[in-house]
C-alpha cells in the first residue's frame, strides 16, 4: 500500500536486504524498473512523488542526522554512498528509482544535524559531486523536515 506524506516510516516488516551496506563489489548492476517490488510513494512537499523501498525510514534519518550533529564522519555513515539511508545502492546493485529518495534522505538527515539549507549542497559538493536533480530532492528532503513531519521517531 503506498505512503502518500512527506516523512513515512518503514512499513511494517519491511526491513533492508542483509547486502544493503556491501561496498566490496562497488556496482555491477543497475536496476532500472520504475517501481521495484516493495516500493512506497513518498510525496514531498512541493507535491513531487518518488518511489522508496519499503524499509525507507525518514523518521529515522531524521534522527540520525540529529544525532550526528556536524560529525562528518558520522553523517557519510548514515548518508554517505552505501549509508544507512543510501536507498539507491544495495550490495552491488543500484536501484535508479530511489535515487530521489537517498537524496531526500540527505536533506532530511541535514536537517537533523542542523545543517542550514543554503550549506548542504556547498559542503558536500566538494566531496561528492551534486548534480541539479539531487539538490532538488535534497531540498525537498530538507524542506519535508523543516515542516515537522519527520521529527517525531520512526517505528
Amino acid at each position: 500500500m503506498p505512503q502518500n506524506n512527506t516523512c513515512p516510516s518503514a512499513q511494517p516488516g519491511a526491513k533492508a536486504p542483509s547486502n544493503a551496506h556491501d561496498s566490496s563489489n562497488g556496482i555491477t548492476s543497475i536496476n532500472t524498473s520504475k517501481s521495484p517490488p516493495g516500493s512506497v510513494t513518498v510525496t514531498a512537499p512541493n507535491g513531487n512523488q518518488f518511489q522508496a523501498p519499503g524499509y525507507a525510514n525518514f523518521q529515522n534519518a531524521y534522527q540520525s542526522g540529529a544525532q550526528d550533529g556536524w560529525n562528518p564522519f558520522a553523517l557519510d555513515s548514515d548518508f554517505g554512498h552505501w549509508g544507512t539511508y543510501d536507498y539507491q545502492r544495495v550490495g552491488s546493485t543500484f536501484i535508479s528509482a530511489y535515487t530521489y529518495a537517498s537524496n531526500y534522505a540527505v536533506g532530511v538527515g541535514l536537517n537533523g544535524a542542523g545543517i542550514p539549507r543554503w550549506a548542504m549542497v556547498p559542503l558536500i559538493d566538494p566531496f561528492i559531486h551534486v548534480n541539479p536533480s539531487a539538490a532538488v530532492a535534497m531540498t525537498q528532503g530538507w524542506n519535508a523536515a523543516a515542516s515537522g513531519a519527520c521529527a517525531k521517531p520512526g517505528s
